[in-house]
């Protein structure tokens, strides 16, 4: 079994990860007024979004603002009501996660509550990686077909 020389209690500073959950957080608060463009502000422009492959929308988004804009868009038009529920902050250095139970109601089917967490990646305060885990991929990618 391979080694590693890694110092885990050197990773995940707390006062590093204070002020980016800050950064998240202020970001949700714009998302909640409907400024996407206060949402993305701190993404990096090599920053990249991901949601998985198993859903229709799913995929890697480069460019930045840009990408997470085109990936927003996709999620959005699958569901006729997409909304969610912040439960939860935390994280470690340059990783934020955020827990949240998302409302999906795709077009023409009833509504469902999901469980999601985000994972917002950081390099000098600006955000490089935004990646989506679903608790159940299949659940959400047949709901839509």
């Amino acid at each position: 079994m391979a080694t590693t020389n890694t110092d885990y209690r050197a990773m995940g500073s707390l006062e590093l990860a204070a002020t980016n959950i800050e950064i998240v957080k202020d970001a949700y608060r714009h998302r909640a007024s409907g400024d996407f463009d206060g949402f993305s502000a701190n993404f990096a422009d090599d920053a990249i979004a991901v949601d998985p492959n198993g859903l229709p929308y799913g995929g890697v988004y480069g460019g930045g603002r840009q990408g997470l804009l085109a990936l927003a868009k996709k999620a959005m038009e699958s569901f006729e009501v997409f909304d969610w529920e912040i439960q939860e902050f935390g994280g470690g250095g340059d990783i934020v996660f955020v827990h949240i139970v998302m409302t999906f109601k795709p077009k023409g089917k009833p509504a469902y509550d999901h469980p999601i967490v985000e994972l917002w990646r950081f390099r000098d305060r600006k955000v490089v990686e935004f990646r989506v885990f679903y608790f159940d991929t299949k659940l959400v990618s047949e709901s839509l077909a």
